[in-house]
C-alpha cells in the first residue's frame, strides 16, 4: 500500500512540475479617426500561445495600427 502511495505521490509532483500556465498577451491601438476630434480606441482579442506566436500577434497589431496612425498597447 505504501508502494503504492509513494508512486502515487511522485506522479502528482512530476505532474505539477512539468504543466505549465499559457501565456497570453492583449494588445490594443489608439488613433484619430479622419474628421473627428476624439480619439478611438481598438481593443483586439487576446492571444495565447509560446513567444513566438505572441510575437507575431504584436507585430500584425503594429501594422494594422500604423495603417491609421495608431499607438499600440499591450499588455502580457
Amino acid at each position: 500500500m505504501k508502494k503504492l502511495l509513494l508512486t502515487f505521490a511522485i506522479g502528482a509532483f512530476v505532474l505539477t512540475l512539468t504543466s505549465s500556465c499559457e501565456r497570453c498577451v492583449e494588445c490594443s491601438y489608439t488613433y484619430t479617426p479622419y474628421g473627428s476630434t476624439q480619439d478611438s480606441t481598438i481593443h483586439v482579442a487576446q492571444e495565447c500561445g509560446n513567444k513566438q506566436d505572441r510575437q507575431t500577434y504584436e507585430n500584425e497589431v503594429k501594422a494594422e495600427a500604423s495603417l491609421v496612425g495608431g499607438e499600440v498597447t499591450c499588455d502580457n
